[in-house]
């Protein structure tokens, strides 16, 4: 039931975190004018260090007994896992706003129907990565400390 609750949390972190990230390509976008290619990318980044500290505050709680290590070192884990599907997401996003679909996705949706669907392509690696990676089980020690 615990491993339940924590993957819907993790899931509505998620979600939480693809609304920033669309929120804040939409203010480097239509305010403060910055291009698409270059917004999509800093937009990702902004919300990938909101998304670090769900994770880590509320999905994956010390009380489910999964914090192995400092803070800082689960951050930097985070952000190398992050990598791959910020090379995904971005990768697709950037490529139809820019590649041959752009006239496709040349309306003012088109960038924030190529995040979502960057989105959904790096989400398997993203449970893959954070349940058996950075949030993994500590093990049975009973000098274990954070």
């Amino acid at each position: 039931m615990m491993r339940l609750l924590t993957f819907v949390r993790f899931v509505l972190a998620g979600g939480g975190s693809l609304v920033g990230d669309l929120v804040a390509q939409a203010l480097l976008l239509e305010i403060l004018g910055v291009e698409a290619w270059l917004a999509i990318p800093i937009a990702y980044e902004i919300s990938l260090i909101g998304h670090f500290f769900l994770n880590d505050r509320w999905v994956f709680t010390r009380e489910h007994g999964l914090r192995q290590r400092h803070a800082w070192q689960r951050f930097l884990t985070f952000q190398v896992a992050a990598l791959v599907p910020q090379l995904i997401t971005n990768g697709i996003a950037v490529g139809l706003v820019s590649g041959p679909w752009a006239s496709v996705f040349d309306d003012w949706w088109g960038p924030y129907v190529a995040k979502i669907l960057g989105t959904g392509a790096g989400f398997a690696w993203n449970v893959a990565v954070s349940f058996g990676w950075i949030w993994r089980a500590a093990p049975a020690t009973p000098d274990h400390k954070e």
